[in-house]
């Protein structure tokens, strides 16, 4: 019979707290984790597989003390070695886990840097497959056309305004000249 199953992943989180040092009530709070399965949000699941391990070697530990404190001829290695599979099963779950979030922190730059790539060429007003001698071309024309420079007879506020365009398209042009392939 399960003592918890209606109970909130929090709920069984605060039990677990709170029997922390009553081994057999923290066996009951194991077994309805292990009846939780795979349903839930990602976030979940982790927060259960975490109470999880965090109870099993809690139960682990408190046998291991019992064992010990029972039979004195118990070699003090045994538990050590106990703690270090353990210690051990935690470092390759961590491991894990650090190569899935580098994985998805690839793809998002990957993302990022395709959708920065996208805004460059709109700001520049070419296609991205567009060769060589034309993004030169277009280069050199719009400094030619637009250099703050050029603006004779404008007011401070117009020269102002076309530095600052000049400026930011110029930019991406040196962006884009740096991420084309040679």
């Amino acid at each position: 019979m399960r003592l918890y199953s209606g109970s909130s992943t929090s709920e069984l989180e605060e039990l677990a707290e709170k029997f922390w040092n009553s081994p057999d009530k923290l066996k009951n709070v194991l077994e309805e984790l292990g009846c939780r399965g795979k349903k839930g949000t990602q976030k979940n699941r982790e927060r259960i597989s975490n109470l999880k391990e965090s109870i099993t070697n809690r139960l682990n530990q408190t046998s291991d003390r019992r064992r010990t404190s029972e039979d004195p001829s118990n070699n003090e290695t045994e538990v050590l070695k106990r703690q270090l599979q353990d210690a051990q099963r935690r470092a390759e779950t961590a491991e894990q886990k650090i190569k899935e979030l580098t994985a998805e922190l690839d793809r998002k730059r990957a993302r990022q840097t395709h959708s920065e790539s996208e805004e460059l060429w709109r700001i520049v007003g070419l296609a991205s497959n567009c060769p060589d001698f034309v993004f030169d071309a277009a280069r050199k024309a719009y400094r030619k056309k637009h250099h703050p420079d050029t603006m004779h007879g404008r007011t401070e506020a117009e020269k102002k305004a076309a530095e600052v365009k000049f400026k930011e398209i110029d930019n991406a042009f040196d962006k884009l000249y740096g991420m084309r392939p040679r």
